[in-house]
């Protein structure tokens, strides 16, 4: 954990850790929740961070009603920082980030986690933004936490997927030097023209990244291989077939097969 204004470095890996689990179990419910309304899911998130995120470790108060929802709360929420967040955290990062010490089961991993910026976080991944009364909290279990409704977002911020686009120039530079690394059939210009040619015609109907210009690259490969290698086995079966037994003959027969299906893939 952190003293005084420092974070310090296990606290600030597992608070981030924390954050990015806790918002694809809030995802997770939301695309459960199918609700009509943008309210219902605010509802939801505030719901959830209101009783389980950032409930009050230990409930407190005069023993009225409020206090059988505090403690309620506070028990659900203990069982999801003990147990229930460390199964998912176990699952996504492969049992590598919690400590022998965290992994107990009478553990809460509230005790190494910093809220304000757990919830600082969360709100840039969840792309919602809470008023200065929200944001102002520096405790787990805050009152303002633990009474957060919908009333206290300020901004929404819908994201949508991005597409991580480079030029046409960068793309063909990565594929020209990918291509420069691994190309062990040493395949002719001839063919090498035929995939740009493919290339150029798919960039017309997909966008200009990256990701397009790698999956199209592989696909195109592994054809070539696979013809390359089919054209081998038939030329080295038809050549036998006529009584040729010489190695150097049959894998000159197979790399002139080889070629020549490289060529028309």
């Amino acid at each position: 954990g952190g003293g005084g204004d420092a974070i310090g470095l296990s606290t600030l890996l597992l608070t981030e850790i924390v954050a990015r689990v806790t918002k694809n179990l809030l995802r997770k419910y939301l695309r459960q929740l199918q609700a009509s309304s943008d309210e219902q899911y605010l509802e939801l998130i505030c719901a959830f961070f209101r009783t389980i995120v950032f409930a009050s470790p230990v409930a407190a108060g005069d023993g009225g009603s409020g206090d059988a929802n505090a403690n309620e709360f506070a028990i659900t929420s203990a069982l999801f920082w003990s147990d229930a967040l460390k199964v998912e955290i176990d699952t996504r990062f492969l049992g590598v980030c919690l400590t022998a010490q965290e992994h107990r089961a009478d553990f809460d991993l509230r005790q190494h986690v910093n809220a304000p910026l757990l919830l600082e976080r969360l709100q840039t991944h969840l792309s919602i933004g809470f008023g200065e009364r929200v944001r102002s909290a520096d405790t787990f279990g805050h009152p303002a936490l633990v009474s957060l409704t919908i009333d206290d977002v300020d901004t929404i911020e819908p994201k949508v997927a991005q597409l991580f686009l480079v030029s046409f120039f960068e793309a063909y530079m990565y594929w020209t030097k990918g291509k420069e690394r691994d190309a062990p059939e040493q395949l002719d210009d001839a063919w090498h023209e035929r995939v740009i040619a493919l290339y150029l015609r798919s960039l017309a109907a997909c966008p200009d990244d990256l990701p397009t210009m790698n999956n199209l690259a592989l696909v195109l490969k592994h054809q070539a291989k696979v013809a390359q290698m089919r054209a081998r086995n038939v030329a080295v079966a038809e050549a036998r077939r006529n009584g040729i037994t010489d190695e150097a003959v049959l894998e000159t027969a197979a790399a002139a097969a080889a070629a020549e299906a490289a060529a028309a893939t």
